[in-house]
């Protein structure tokens, strides 16, 4: 696996004690096995779990009461887990009931079908949590095929969140308190309750940390893969979560560029030392602003024609959070957007002001909205 992006996080990992890593329980759901063909991705999931560098863990199976020799099988392949088997209504149930049972700090969610991408990715996850002590990690997630066939790849990209599933629940790995903070997964959700349960997290304030490459391959060929339902199922999540400021998603998300910024972060920049000049431009935008919670919601039309092409947005995360990818494929027009490269600095400018940068150092790993620190470690 690669190296993450940032000096700083990898000088904080050397540092690190290996008392101090955390416990991780994996939770496996898993429902007629045999009937459905898939016992042979089930003994690959478990072998990718047993063969883990990583020590201090824990995997638990929670079974739905299978009835045609799955319970069998899972005696004889993976006799060091612990398994649960009764009814339960569906994947995410399951899953809601291993982390009542979870003893581990963090959890892992890997369904039956998946597996781990390198034996060492639950030890890389530990160290990346344990430096940054964030509530949860994500990374890049590939999709392989019934042959084991990378066929595509998930880039996690948190900073998405607000209109599209940012990561695979399969290369999230989360502290159990926050799952409960979070209220776990909504049952009534058969496809994207974790979609749902990640915009829960992030909402909540919590930290993360990303981890460089894949941890896990997916194998899309489950529920989710379901397009149709799947994009049914996530915009009744954007809906409840943000009804109030988006009437029309697909205008939201194809006719505008959106910059959501926390009220906290405003406060702390009219607070601070921070140029006059500065503070006017904050206060003016801030007044023409959508109240969002948390949030400010500013919205900027772009000059082009009509098109199907999605507009990426430019989120900018939760002060609280400790690492963040900056997105350089923006789509943006020159005229408005541009970026400029130094070696350790990206300077992301608006109308020609210095709306972002991103300072990647030896001594610091740092975000600034108007130079003034949004994420530094």
């Amino acid at each position: 696996m690669k190296k993450t992006h940032s000096p700083y996080v990898q000088n904080l990992i050397k540092e690190l004690s290996k008392d101090k890593m955390p416990k991780i329980t994996v939770i496996t759901a898993t429902y007629n096995l045999i009937k459905a063909g898939r016992k042979k991705f089930f003994k690959k999931c478990i072998e990718s779990i047993y063969s883990q560098t990583y020590k201090n863990f824990e995997h638990i199976i929670i079974d739905g009461a299978s009835d045609d020799g799955t319970l069998d099988l899972i005696k004889e392949i993976a006799p060091r887990s612990t398994v649960i088997s009764e009814p339960d209504k569906g994947i995410y149930d399951a899953f809601n009931k291993g982390v009542k049972k979870a003893s581990g700090e963090y959890v892992h969610f890997l369904n039956s079908d998946d597996y781990y991408t390198d034996k060492k990715s639950l030890e890389i996850s530990a160290k990346y949590l344990s430096a940054t002590d964030a509530d949860f990690s994500c990374s890049d997630c590939y999709f392989v095929d019934e042959n084991d066939k990378i066929t595509n790849v998930f880039y996690a990209e948190p900073e998405v969140f607000f209109y599209y599933i940012p990561f695979c629940h399969q290369s999230m790995i989360v502290k159990k308190e926050a799952l409960i903070k979070a209220g776990f997964f909504d049952t009534k959700y058969k496809i994207a309750a974790d979609y749902n349960l990640i915009i829960d997290i992030i909402l909540n304030g919590a930290s993360f940390v990303k981890i460089p490459g894949s941890i896990t391959n997916f194998r899309n060929c489950g529920v989710s893969s379901n397009t149709i339902n799947t994009v049914i199922e996530n915009e009744e999540i954007i809906r409840k979560h943000f009804k109030k400021e988006l009437s029309d998603i697909k205008n939201l998300v194809n006719a505008k560029r959106i910059f959501l910024v926390p009220k906290a972060l405003i406060e702390s920049i009219m607070n601070s030392r921070a140029d006059i000049t500065i503070k006017q431009e904050i206060a003016r935008l801030a007044e023409q602003g959508t109240n969002f919670g948390k949030y400010i919601l500013f919205k900027k039309h772009l000059p082009y024609k009509k098109s199907t092409k999605k507009l990426k947005l430019l989120f900018i995360p939760l002060i609280k959070i400790k690492s963040y990818r900056c997105p350089r494929n923006l789509g943006a027009v020159e005229k408005i957007f541009k970026i400029e490269y130094t070696n350790d600095k990206t300077v992301y400018r608006l109308f020609g002001i210095p709306f972002v940068s991103v300072r990647n150092n030896q001594s610091e790993f740092a975000l600034y909205l108007f130079n003034i620190p949004v994420i530094k470690y």
